[in-house]
């Protein structure tokens, strides 16, 4: 699937197959304060690149293939700055290259030069969040943040979901985000691909309790604007 650039899942004993564009008209909103209880961010550079190419043999028409692409293929997603961006700016260019043996024509080159970049561009700001228990957030949903400052407000991608429940915390979900701007980004409808629509706002607006999740909160803020070279 990653080579291909698409995401699955199963229900129902049924395979999905979509890419992630194709989502269906929905998304959730979270404030901080307000149903968010916490969130730590970081931007990373670490396994950025500034372009992917991808070369190979066409048995065929006997001629070596070769297929770069950059930042210009996340289209709409590149609604702030992008790592590729950040790189060109400040390192010069970072390029990967990738060779395969397999026999490959031009579009098959191209498709994967255009997934594996995706694939790391989508990871350049990543997060982790706890909210109040929230069920109708699941992977595959489009999250928007308030309240987190400047660089990290703006619509997520949901990559992973916990949903827990205990006799102190109540109902509270967990939950890992990315996306490959860092910056403010325009907004749209999300959900999880396949599901129904779901309001804009969750209902719970409980505020987080005074003491040890005040603190904790504080210091997930201070993650919030940190960009990291490795």
């Amino acid at each position: 699937a990653v080579p291909l650039g698409v995401e699955f899942w199963v229900e129902d004993d049924i395979l999905f197959v979509i890419n992630r564009g194709e989502a269906s008209d929905s998304r959730l909103s979270l404030e901080y304060g307000h149903g968010l209880i916490s969130f730590q961010a970081q931007a990373n550079l670490a396994k950025q690149v500034s372009q992917v190419s991808v070369a190979g043999w066409n048995p065929q028409q006997k001629e070596a293939i070769a297929e770069t692409v950059d930042r210009q293929i996340l289209g709409n997603e590149a609604t702030g700055k992008t790592a590729g961006e950040l790189i060109e700016n400040w390192l010069g260019d970072r390029d990967q290259r990738l060779v395969t043996h397999m026999p490959i024509d031009t579009q098959h080159a191209r498709s994967i030069a255009e997934a594996e970049y995706r694939s790391q561009a989508r990871r350049f700001v990543t997060g982790l969040g706890i909210c109040d228990g929230e069920a109708r957030l699941r992977i595959g949903t489009y999250l928007d943040l308030d309240g987190l400052g400047e660089l990290f407000d703006g619509r997520y991608y949901v990559s992973a979901v916990t949903h827990s429940f205990d006799m102190t915390t109540g109902f509270r979900t967990a939950f890992e985000v990315e996306r490959p701007v860092l910056g403010t980004t325009q907004t749209r409808k999300a959900s999880h691909p396949g599901r129904g629509k779901a309001t804009t706002k969750p209902k719970s607006m409980r505020k987080p309790k005074p003491g040890p999740q005040k603190s904790t909160a504080k210091s997930s803020r201070k993650n919030t604007s940190t960009v990291e070279e490795h």
